[in-house]
Parts: structure tokens; sequence; C-alpha cells
């Protein structure tokens, strides 16, 4: 009789993992449809937004940026590469130095406290060690949240470059200048790249630069090197007379192309991802139903 009952529960837990991990391929392969159906509907797949811990640590910045309390020297060693990565975030107007230097102090000290209170419930010596990996964690933060909103910006350029660059095609087909093809994609289509750009021809439209310095430096703000191809053949079309168009259309074909590769790839992880979890979660379960009898009749021969 307990053997019919082991075996019973050993059945249900098979038929309930296997079930599981029906459900999970499933899952996995509506995300891979959905994404390529995005792909063949021209639709943006990029992300509109920072979530998580990295977004919060970016609007801490942004408060701390705020405050006119002077940050003292040494407080500013490792901070080489903030402004660079703030300037390709495109934080350049929101946060500043002295504010990331404040978010990572104020991070270094609470992930030191909550090393030191981890440690010290099992020994001194622990404590010690829990504070400097808490510092060291801490130090890495206010990096990592930068490079985060870095790949969020590159990824929802990524999903914005192609269909920019065919309604500037279509803009000069249809004869209007370029200038007249950039403010009717900024009127048409929402989102970051498209207000920058926008906001660009305004500029050398009033006269504030030329418009080699702005569409470079709006180049300079997200370092894509396809959208650096797109501005140089825009400033040789004007010096030059080339015609735009045909170019625009080759480099139209390849950012389609760069998106298709790019979001295939990372539907291609989503299986590893999910190896995670299953062994962790579903692996565990089926040898506790598999071998669990097996054991319990061990134990009681013993």
């Amino acid at each position: 009789m307990e053997w019919l009952v082991g075996a019973g529960a050993v059945a249900a837990g098979v038929g309930g993992s296997l079930a599981a991990w029906q459900g999970l391929r499933a899952h996995v392969e509506g995300m891979r449809a959905k994404h390529l159906h995005a792909i063949a509907s021209g639709a943006p797949s990029g992300a509109k937004a920072r979530t998580g811990l990295a977004q919060a640590l970016v609007r801490r910045a942004q408060e701390r940026s705020r405050d006119r309390a002077p940050v003292p020297g040494w407080a500013r060693l490792g901070t080489a590469s903030f402004a660079r990565k703030a300037r390709v975030a495109g934080l350049e107007r929101s946060v500043t130095v002295d504010g990331l230097c404040r978010v990572r102090l104020e991070t270094i000290a609470l992930c030191a406290c909550a090393g030191v209170l981890a440690g010290a419930v099992v020994s001194v010596q622990l404590a010690l060690l829990g504070a400097v990996a808490g510092c060291v964690v801490g130090a890495r933060a206010v990096p990592w949240a930068l490079d985060q909103a870095v790949r969020a910006r590159a990824r929802t350029l990524n999903g914005a470059l192609s269909e920019s660059i065919e309604v500037l095609c279509l803009g000069l087909r249809s004869g209007l200048s370029l200038d007249r093809s950039i403010e009717l994609y900024g009127a048409c289509f929402e989102g970051d790249f498209a207000r920058e750009l926008d906001e660009a021809r305004m500029e050398w439209q009033s006269g504030l630069a030329t418009r080699e310095a702005a569409l470079r430096r709006l180049a300079a703000t997200y370092e894509v090197p396809l959208l650096g191809r797109v501005v140089d053949a825009v400033v040789r079309s004007a010096r030059f007379g080339s015609p735009l168009a045909d170019t625009l259309e080759s480099l139209a074909v390849e950012a389609r192309r760069t998106r298709k590769a790019d979001v295939e790839e990372a539907v291609m992880k989503a299986p590893v991802k999910m190896m995670v979890p299953v062994g962790t979660l579903i692996l565990p379960s089926m040898l506790i139903l598999v071998l669990g009898p097996v054991l319990l009749d061990l134990a009681q021969g013993w």
C-alpha cells in the first residue's frame, strides 16, 4: 500500500513538473513570436524607462545634484568616467558629478552598515569582512546604475533609429527638405530620440549652432556607430551635394538588420535564463518526490 502511495506521488510530481516545463517552454515560444512579430510590423521594441534599483539611484542622483554643499576632494576619486557616462545616458542636464559623488558616498555607507550588521551575527571578523564587501558594492552601485542607463538608452535608439531614417527618406523622396522632414518626424513620433532630434533642428535653425555641430553633439550623446554614420552622410551631402536619400535608404536597411539581430539575440537568451528557475525550483521538487519514498523506506528499515 505504501508503494502505491509513493508511486502515485511520484507520478503526480513528474506530471506536474512536465506540465510546468511545457508551460515555461510555451511562454518562451510566445515571447519569441511576439518579438518576431514586432520586428515584422516595425513596432519599436526598446525599453522606454529604467526600472528597479538603477532607476532609484538615478533619481536620487538627480535630487542630490540640486544641493549646493561642496564635495570633498577625496570623494571625487574614481569619478573620471562619471561625466561621460552621464552624457551618454542622456542625464547631462539633470545630473552632476557632485550629485553622483554624494549618492556614491550614501551607498557606500548604507552597504557597509548592512555588511556589518549581517556579519556581526556570526563573528567580529565576519563583520569587518562584511564592511569591506559593503564598501566595494556601494562604490560600484553608481557606475552600475549609469551603465544600465546607457544600455537602456542604446536599446531605445536601436528601436527608433530605423523608423526615423525611413521617415527622413520618405520626406526627402516627397520633395521635402531635411529640416522639414526632421520636423515632421518630431511632430508625428514620440520618444527621447525624436524629441532630441527636433531640439537639435531648432538649435541650428535659431542660429545657436551649425547643423554639423548640433548633429555631432547629438550623436556623441548616444555613441552608437550607426547614428554616427547617418550624421556623416548628412554632413557629406550638405558639403558636396551628394544625394542623401539613397544613402539613408541603405542605412535604414542596415538599421533594420541590426535591430532584428539584437532582438533575436535577446530572445535566444531567454531559454538560458529560464534554466535558473527550472534548476532551483522544479528539479529539487522532482528529486524529492522521486527519492523521498525510497529514503523513507530505507530509514524505516534501519
